[in-house]
């Protein structure tokens, strides 16, 4: 899932809202200007593949929940000492994410359209009509398109 898809749609900003569309350099001076991402350690890399870690971080920031106390998450591919581990607790204890079954939160795999939909409706809305309505990621698409 490309970068600039992920961070345009997290801070709405599209085609239709702009009369031009947005370059890289654009998009990435407003989400640096909103520090929903520092960089990769090589500088931003838009056109880069986001992780499941990535996305979490970029949507905990975007609901500026990074200064929340941090409680535990017993993921074990997830350890204190990660860069993430704190973004993955708190969104895990908001009912941001979940994880990816076996105890498991693969914060490495790359993020999936539906996984990323899913965050960012758990994120902006109650989604408590949704989690029962059919099997996932088609319950969370349908909700994402229905929002049209």
């Amino acid at each position: 899932m490309s970068l600039v898809f992920v961070l345009t749609l997290s801070i709405s900003v599209s085609a239709k809202d702009a009369e031009e569309e947005m370059t890289d350099e654009e998009v990435i001076k407003i989400v640096g200007d909103k520090k929903l991402m520092e960089g990769t350690g090589n500088g931003f890399e838009p056109g880069k593949t986001l992780t499941r870690a990535e996305l979490t971080t970029i949507v905990v920031r975007f609901k500026k929940l990074d200064n929340e106390s941090v409680i535990d998450v017993d993921f074990d591919d997830v350890d204190k000492k990660d860069w993430f581990y704190d973004y993955v607790a708190i969104a895990y204890h908001e009912g941001i994410v979940k994880g990816v079954g076996n105890n498991k939160f693969a914060p490495n795999d790359e993020v999936t359209i539906g996984e990323a939909v899913t965050m960012i409706l758990r994120a902006l809305s109650d989604t408590t009509e949704v989690e029962n309505a059919g099997n996932w990621p088609d319950n969370y698409m349908k909700f994402a398109k229905d929002l049209e």
